[in-house]
């Protein structure tokens, strides 16, 4: 950041331009690192993959958006069910999710996601979060889930409700949410 303003100061606003895409850069690393802070860990019996993470933004200017996603999937050793749970604060992302999780509000939504016999829905309310959790026979079981800018989905590949519950317990879903509702607050 040093390095751009003296290259701004000097006129040469090109240079500028480029350290400064460089400092965001190491920024949005680092943020990156902070959300696989709140990811579960793996359990006694339990493998897991090194999160991945990627940054970036939306926009240009004064309108730019950074977002920040982690992702770390979770495989039992002796029956090999596999977790896999993401962590974004993609604006795109969380504000259409947050809108389709809206709509459970309306009564006749949530019936109608419920005469399917072969899913399971519930809804998630709690701490703060809401969310959904839809569990379809044969095909898993999924929970997307928000709270203010932060969207968490977890998918665990089995048709297993208590183990995908299991890892949601896992996830520091508090510090998540004071970190989400923090970097609200910065951008107001």
């Amino acid at each position: 950041i040093d390095k751009a303003r003296a290259e701004l100061v000097a006129g040469n606003g090109q240079d500028a331009i480029d350290y400064l895409q460089k400092a965001i850069a190491a920024i949005q690393s680092s943020m990156e690192g902070g959300f696989v802070a709140f990811l579960p860990k793996p359990g006694e019996g339990w493998t897991a993959k090194e999160p991945t993470s990627s940054s970036g933004n939306w926009g240009a200017g004064a309108n730019a958006v950074q977002f920040t996603t982690v992702e770390r999937s979770y495989t039992r050793d002796k029956d090999k069910p596999r977790v896999n749970v993401q962590i974004t604060n993609a604006p795109q992302i969380v504000q259409a999710q947050g809108q389709a999780l809206a709509m459970l509000k309306n009564p006749q939504m949530r019936a109608m996601l419920t005469q399917d016999p072969n899913r399971k829905v519930e809804i998630l309310d709690e701490d703060g979060w809401m969310g959904l959790w839809t569990a379809e026979k044969d095909s898993g079981v999924e929970l997307v889930a928000i709270q203010g800018s932060v969207l968490v989905t977890l998918r665990v590949r089995d048709d297993d409700l208590p183990l995908a519950k299991q890892f949601w317990q896992g996830l520091d879903r508090k510090g998540l949410a004071e970190a989400a509702t923090r970097n609200a607050k910065k951008k107001e």
